[in-house]
């Protein structure tokens, strides 16, 4: 259940988008706890700057305050939830994920810029690192919320992001999730004595079954499930992903951040690391198991190893 929010503001016209957001995730989730964040390299001011200019109050304060005007301008928060706002001071990734881990955040809302031609390395590192789920809200993106996708390996992540979706789409009557499973046929498939055509129409059978199992007995609270099995044909799956977002016309992308077996766990956060990376106009919502992690393949994909 997300319930603690940790929301990066880094004081830029970003900060808008984040918020607008963020508002949306309070009218559709138990929000409780909100922690405001803005993480600077050095808070400390030259001495010479300082004697110079003595009316100046600390560079904390300041960025506090700006905080606060922000915040103010763009979000407008029911009674029940609290909020705080921590200026912090250091390196910014280890600062998000320490701050997140300390305040036992259900939930990380960052802003993203849309450029692919500059990948966002910081986006791909917390996407692995966060000790709980992401939200990466982009600079463009359609807050009507009419159809959302969820992709599946019909592994227990993949279902927490499914229900999680739910949640999110039960406060606008009308929605539809959009549950993806998009399979491989194996290189050695030929060593059946089966054609192409034949396994990849067998899996495709199977999948569905497993589909049908998948998204059993989940609440809908009046909106709509739609299933799509299909298979990927050697393509690379994040540029697929991409074209099922905007073929079905969808806003928000749900994915779970790990899958069925350590192996497939690796290639599923893969996925979802080359998504984030794409310019999709749409937030990606990464959902964790709070406090998982990958251990030393993590930290050797980091390179702390």
């Amino acid at each position: 259940m997300i319930k603690r929010l940790t929301v990066a503001l880094d004081l830029t016209s970003l900060d808008e988008k984040v918020l607008t957001y963020t508002q949306f995730l309070c009218k559709s989730l138990p929000i409780e706890k909100i922690y405001f964040i803005h993480v600077a390299q050095k808070l400390d001011l030259p001495e010479s700057y300082l004697r110079e200019h003595p009316e100046l109050q600390p560079l904390d304060e300041t960025l506090q305050e700006q905080m606060q005007a922000v915040v103010s301008q763009c979000l407008s928060l029911p009674e029940k939830i609290n909020f705080e706002y921590d200026v912090l001071e250091g390196e910014l990734l280890n600062t998000l994920v320490h701050h997140s881990k300390v305040k036992l955040a259900d939930l990380m809302v960052v802003g993203k810029r849309d450029d692919e031609s500059h990948p966002d390395l910081l986006a791909e590192k917390l996407a692995r690192r966060s000790p709980c789920s992401v939200l990466f809200v982009p600079e463009t993106f359609d807050l009507n919320i009419r159809h959302i996708l969820v992709p599946t390996d019909f592994s227990p992540h993949s279902r927490q992001a499914l229900e999680t979706a739910v949640q999110l789409s039960s406060v606008v009557d009308g929605d539809v999730i959009h549950v993806l499973n998009l399979f491989d046929v194996p290189a050695g498939y030929a060593k059946t004595g089966m054609s192409y055509e034949a396994f990849s129409a067998d899996m495709q059978r199977y999948a569905e079954e497993d589909m049908q199992k998948f998204i059993q007995n989940l609440s809908l609270a009046g909106n709509t499930i739609e299933t799509h099995v299909a298979d990927a044909e050697g393509n690379e799956k994040s540029h697929l992903m991409r074209d099922w977002l905007k073929n079905l016309d969808c806003q928000l992308l749900v994915a779970g951040s790990k899958g069925r077996t350590n192996i497939t766990a690796m290639f599923l956060g893969s996925l979802t690391e080359k998504l984030i990376k794409l310019d999709l106009k749409v937030p990606v919502l990464v959902i964790k198991k709070k406090n998982e992690s990958l251990g030393f393949f993590q930290a050797l994909v980091d390179g702390e190893i």
